[in-house]
């Protein structure tokens, strides 16, 4: 069954505790973020967990990638749980307007364009200096 565009997304509290904890405590000179995980149920999708980078991560002023493995003991945890399932990322960008740059644009069309990624990749942003800590945008295939 082939789902329909995603018009609405939410953000559950406990999500939005995870990823604004890690804004207040992350090192503001380098990208941070995780994954986001949840279901997406006709037009909406709803974030219940949100990740954090993970000790291994690699974070830079203007790079982030994310650690796999602790990604995964998320994903694990969380579709044991509730059945959540991989909905998007999010990551901040430190040194520049909260946007999405150029190498996550084309991350996302990647994204888009793998048959095994789901109909929609979330991108968002964020950034401490910022009075809204995160903005989601879902774009549908």
């Amino acid at each position: 069954m082939t789902q329909q565009p995603v018009t609405t997304v939410h953000l559950t509290a406990p999500a939005a505790r995870i990823i604004t904890t890690e804004l207040r405590t992350a090192d503001h000179t380098t990208e941070t973020g995780g994954i986001l995980l949840g279901h997406h149920t006709r037009n909406t999708v709803t974030v219940h967990h949100a990740g954090t980078p993970g000790p291994a991560a690699v974070r830079t002023p203007t790079y982030f990638l994310r650690d796999l493995a602790h990604d995964q003991a998320l994903a694990d945890e969380a579709f044991a749980s509730d059945a959540s399932v991989w909905v998007g990322e999010w990551h901040t960008h430190p040194t520049s307007r909260p946007v999405p740059s150029a190498r996550d644009a084309a991350t996302y069309r990647q994204l888009l364009d793998d048959p095994s990624s789901g109909n929609c990749a979330m991108t968002s942003t964020a950034s401490s200096s910022t009075t809204t800590p995160y903005r989601i945008r879902c774009t549908p295939v």
